[in-house]
């Protein structure tokens, strides 16, 4: 049952269909085209042979309205028809504008649908100064009119190509249409050249209205399909064109029916719509129609203009002013992880100072304490003589006469001893006393023996092995240095080596000093021993010791001390003789100016 009632349906949507569109093909379709002259167009070339086409149409009723071009445009814009059918430089505009498309193109018996519309510029055959284009700066020139496309555009493009502008003519004139009018202006000699449509040449002079010879094209063109002779490019032929407001269906019915309607017996006909880009370049070259803009030198002109150029400007802006935030950004975290950085490498340095001062103290203490037998045994020594100096005061006392010599000589002795008692024991606790490091201008002499002097007080027993070797150019540079610092340098060279010749036979002890340039060369040498090579490698760390009752603090304590002063410590085997040889050197400072 189902498939009885399937072909009788159809049938009947299909005589729906062919009725509506019958109803359709009824209603007028209103058609604008380019046509100054209307009926009057005579030789008026597409726009006469477009009319004969759509008469032979057949299906729809096609109400042809002519108009210039103007009126044209006009019409496209109050939508008074349908379609347009115009030159292919109007077509360009109104598309730009009005989004009209193209549906059909006017195929020509000269030429192909692509190929089709050109210029011819005219002289007399017998103007032998007038040979190419190139040659028409400081000469008259008339065409159609400034929107004619065939009539002047493709003509004026050839020129704009060759460098010549119309100021480099003598005189630009526009003659409107009938195209007859430039072609006798010629012949008359009251131009020197004309523009006009390609073929209208071959046409005059077949209708016998121009005799064959007395005019011809500058630089023609050959071996491109046309027959005619012409003076430029070739450019798409004439195009239909649907508003945007015509129906998709009512276009489209119209396309098939210009398709489907026969060739005429002149050789005119309808052809699948072309590519209008060619047109679209010579209109943007020239900057006219909807690229005017480009001539324009106003904000909005040169945004038009230059809008791609704009645009990728904006876009760098927004990329930099990204990449700005992002480095700024990235530049402040770092800054402040580089404060934060500094202020902890700074709490570091103080952490470390206080410590190095710390151990420096304990190095004094533990020297000190080293000597603190010796120290007590030496104040023994005037406290004895003091007391001594005393009974025999006193004793002195008891005899009649009184001697005044003997007194006084006693009383020098007590104040001596009372003076030397001081100073060990000043020199002792200015040596054991913590302080900043503070550093002074000294004498290299004075400041040396002051040390060595020191350390034969708390060691009178090294009084007679110790000797300082210091010529008098050494002695007289001058030291940039911390004075107590340097102390406690030499006071621990001096125990160590001490300590080293105890078990000498005979112990010696020298101090030798010398000028080097601008350093100052403090060597100390011992006849002990001497270390091993694994021990000199590791003299100067903290903590290493080949003492059982050592800290391990006291050379490293010198190599620290020698290095903040811009100097140099190292040790090394004597090579003419038993013991060890620990030098440092000091940058000596200029005298002031």
């Amino acid at each position: 049952m189902r498939h009885s009632l399937f072909p009788r349906f159809s049938v009947f949507a299909s005589v729906l269909l062919l009725t509506a569109l019958g109803c359709q093909a009824a209603a007028p379709l209103r058609i604008g085209l380019l046509d100054p002259l209307g009926e009057r167009s005579g030789l008026g070339g597409s726009a006469a042979a477009i009319r004969n086409l759509l008469r032979h149409s057949n299906g729809s009723e096609l109400r042809i309205i002519s108009h210039d071009i103007a009126g044209l445009r006009q019409a496209v814009a109050d939508r008074t028809v349908d379609f347009v059918i115009t030159n292919s430089g109007q077509y360009i505009t109104l598309e730009h504008e009005f989004g009209i498309s193209r549906i059909a193109t006017l195929a020509a018996p000269r030429g192909t649908p692509d190929r089709a519309i050109g210029s011819a510029v005219l002289v007399r055959t017998s103007r032998q100064d007038l040979q190419a284009l190139s040659d028409l700066p400081g000469h008259s020139l008339m065409a159609v009119s400034p929107d004619a496309f065939g009539g002047w555009q493709t003509a004026w493009r050839e020129l704009h190509a060759l460098g010549i502008s119309p100021d480099d003519l003598s005189a630009l004139r526009f003659a409107g249409f009938p195209l007859q009018g430039i072609v006798d202006a010629v012949r008359r000699g009251d131009i020197d050249a004309g523009v006009v449509q390609t073929c209208l040449l071959e046409d005059l002079i077949a209708a016998g209205r121009v005799p064959a010879g007395e005019l011809r094209v500058l630089s023609p063109h050959h071996g491109d399909g046309m027959s005619c002779r012409h003076s430029t490019r070739l450019y798409p032929d004439w195009p239909v064109a649907a508003l945007r407001s015509t129906p998709p269906e009512t276009a489209r019915r119209l396309a098939i029916q210009l398709l489907s309607t026969p060739t005429t017996v002149d050789g005119y006909g309808w052809s699948i719509a072309t590519d209008y880009g060619p047109v679209s370049a010579l209109m943007q070259e020239l900057e006219i129609g909807p690229y005017l803009y480009l001539r324009e030198t106003s904000p909005r002109g040169l945004a038009l203009r230059y809008w791609p150029v704009l645009l990728g400007l904006a876009l760098l802006l927004l990329l930099w002013g990204l990449h700005s935030l992002r480095v700024e950004r990235q530049v402040q975290r770092r800054t402040a992880e580089l404060r934060q950085a500094i202020v902890e490498r700074e709490q570091a340095e103080q952490d470390a100072q206080a410590q190095r001062e710390q151990l420096q103290h304990a190095a004094r203490l533990s020297a000190l304490g080293e000597m603190s037998t010796t120290l007590v045994h030496e104040l023994a020594q005037p406290l004895a003589a003091i007391r001594n100096y005393a009974h025999g005061l006193l004793r002195r006392l008891d005899r009649t006469p009184l001697d005044p010599a003997a007194l006084a000589e006693a009383g020098h002795g007590v104040v001596e001893q009372v003076e030397r008692t001081e100073a060990i024991i000043d020199r002792v606790r200015h040596l054991a006393r913590k302080r900043p490091t503070d550093r002074e201008r000294r004498q290299a002499g004075p400041l040396l023996a002051g040390a060595v002097e020191l350390f034969r007080c708390v060691q009178p027993s090294a009084a007679a092995v110790l000797k300082l070797d210091i010529d008098a150019d050494a002695a007289s540079r001058m030291l940039n240095v911390d004075p107590l610092q340097i102390e406690q340098v030499m006071l621990n060279l001096l125990q160590n080596a001490v300590e080293a010749t105890r078990r000498s036979a005979e112990p010696a002890i020298r101090i030798h000093v010398r000028a080097e340039a601008d350093w100052l060369s403090i060597a100390v040498r011992d006849n002990g021993p001497g270390a091993s090579e694994a021990t000199l490698t590791r003299l100067f760390e903290p903590f290493y010791t080949t003492r059982e009752q050592g800290l391990g603090l006291g050379l490293s304590i010198c190599h620290s001390i020698i290095e903040r002063h811009g100097g140099r410590v190292q040790a090394q085997l004597a090579v003419d003789g038993p013991g060890l040889i620990i030098t440092f050197t000091l940058p000596c400072t200029p005298d002031p100016a």
